[in-house]
């Protein structure tokens, strides 16, 4: 994935099947009437039913258009005001709070987390002991991609502080400050330094110091704040071939990595805010113009895509705080994605040209939005445009195609007689592992059932597929997420599990495979 839910939310990508097409359009700035037809194209291809889009120049929303529907049950058009969770785009906004806090002599971005949070603990004392503010924001822990996800995705029981005590169980893959592997639990924390530093509690210093000083009058850092009946679009997902409603994500405890709703109206202030070097139209600075070059100086560098150095003379990849940079054909590009529970979003500035994109839409479907950002770009960088509607679809169907392929071998390597080793019965109890907490497996009806205590939705039935190795398939198959459980023996008696998702294109927020299993 590019960029994680979040991060991005169920749409993966290789991006090395990136290649060149025939132009469609001349390389110039898109007429609305171009943008129109690339968004119609995009919402046909990835079945997204309401897309808003709006595009920022100089400080001001130039152009803004909402397409479609917020949700195909009541057919209510999406308009620019329509709110959508915009996911891991909240993680600059917690930034910008931090950076505040900075501007006023408050913290520094080099304070060790320890000094704001002494109970912070992460698996190793040394690590513990030099984490600073400035590694909990740039990805660079240690951790493995998405460690932990399962206490915060999808709507767990578990509080912020519960989020903060669990990362010491969490065991790094990789050395502390050697490489990029995307964190949320991390970011969860910094909004509890937020918390602790300014006295007020992060969503309410948010609101006060970001969207009101801002203009972003509609916009909440939580979605529970959001008033009952607001222009709100409605999460979407593709279920048995027909596109269906799916559940909201809560704000807690993802709040300060991922939980603001907003607009393109109040996303575009914020994007003019930033491109503006943090001053508002009138002059007020919002955000001083030290912390921003902080916030897009490169702090963990990222593998460059080959198609990238090929087609778009890509130099540098690399994470600053809170979003990811780059260089496209010849433009500084600061962008960042989120994706939630059937909505994804992308946000997209030239610092350099005073421009921004900003595309939110209602299906859990990533291709809809770069497809039409990479559009815009190509006229605004004046570069061979390509067709990246047409190319998304392709690489879309190469990606279903290679995972339908993973399945099916697997399914084909077991037994043509599918039974377990042993009854039912001995596969039954609770397993605890140490940063999830309790997971039971129940016998009933003749049937096995797994009950992730702390998920509500994680919940379903176990199917037997080789042995002592079964399948998840959860009760709501809108997850997406159906995952192997292997069972552990010793001397004939079950022991422990570790787990695993079926599908190659399961949400990486589903960390099964971080979980280490063990039987009371």
């Amino acid at each position: 994935k590019f960029m994680p839910i979040s991060s991005l939310k169920a749409f993966s990508i290789s991006l090395a099947l990136l290649t060149l097409v025939a132009p469609i359009i001349d390389a110039e700035e898109l007429s609305e009437a171009t943008i129109d037809k690339t968004v119609v194209r995009a919402m046909k291809a990835f079945e997204v039913p309401g897309i808003a889009v709006g595009i920022v120049r100089g400080g001001k929303l130039t152009f803004a258009k909402g397409y479609g529907v917020r949700s195909v049950d009541t057919g209510e058009p999406v308009t620019p005001e329509t709110l959508y969770g915009v996911a891991s785009n909240t993680k600059a906004m917690t930034v910008a709070a931090l950076a505040m806090l900075v501007d006023k002599g408050t913290l520094n971005w080099d304070d060790k987390v320890t000094k704001w949070i002494p109970e912070f603990k992460l698996h190793d004392d040394w690590v513990t002991a030099e984490f600073t503010i400035r590694d909990m924001l740039s990805h660079r822990s240690g951790l493995p991609l998405g460690a932990g996800d399962l206490m915060w995705w999808p709507n767990p029981t578990f509080s912020r502080q519960e989020v903060i005590e669990g990362l010491k169980h969490l065991k790094p893959t990789s050395s502390f400050r050697s490489k990029y592997d995307y964190d949320n639990l991390l970011y969860i924390v910094a909004g509890e330094i937020v918390t602790r530093a300014s006295g007020i509690a992060w969503e309410d210093f948010i609101e006060q110091n970001i969207f009101k000083p801002i203009g972003m009058d509609n916009c909440r850092a939580l979605p529970e704040r959001v008033p009952a009946g607001s222009n709100v679009a409605t999460p979407h997902m593709v279920q048995d071939g027909k596109l269906v409603t799916t559940f909201f994500s809560q704000g807690e405890p993802g709040s300060s990595a991922a939980a603001v709703n907003c607009n393109i109206t109040g996303m575009a202030r914020w994007m003019a805010t930033l491109l503006n070097g943090g001053k508002l139209a009138d002059g007020t600075q919002v955000i001083s113009s030290q912390a921003l070059t902080t916030m897009w100086s490169a702090q963990t560098n990222k593998n460059i895509p080959a198609s990238w150095r090929r087609d778009f003379n890509t130099h540098f990849f690399a994470y600053g705080l809170g979003f990811n940079l780059m260089d496209r054909s010849g433009a500084f590009m600061v962008q960042h994605s989120g994706g939630l529970q059937g909505m994804v979003t992308y946000f997209t500035m030239l610092p350099e040209k005073n421009m921004g994109i900003i595309v939110l839409t209602n299906q859990m479907n990533g291709a809809a939005m770069r497809a039409i950002t990479d559009q815009i770009l190509d006229g605004e960088l004046d570069t061979v445009e390509r067709d990246w509607v047409q190319t998304y679809a392709d690489m879309q169907k190469t990606n279903r195609d290679d995972a339908a392929k993973t399945i099916a071998e697997a399914a084909t390597a077991r037994p043509s007689i599918i039974t377990a080793n042993l009854s039912n019965a001995a596969y039954a109890g609770t397993y605890i592992d140490a940063w999830y907490g309790d997971i039971k497996i129940i016998e009933t009806d003749g049937k096995l059932r797994a009950d992730f205590t702390r998920t509500p939705l994680l919940k379903g039935t176990l199917e037997a597929f080789d042995g002592d190795n079964f399948i998840i398939r959860w009760d709501d198959q809108a997850l997406e997420a159906d995952s192997y459980i292997r069972f552990e023996l010793e001397d004939g008696k079950v022991v422990g599990a570790t787990m695993e998702a079926v599908s190659p294109l399961t949400d990486f927020s589903f960390d099964f495979h971080h979980l280490n299993l063990v039987k009371k």
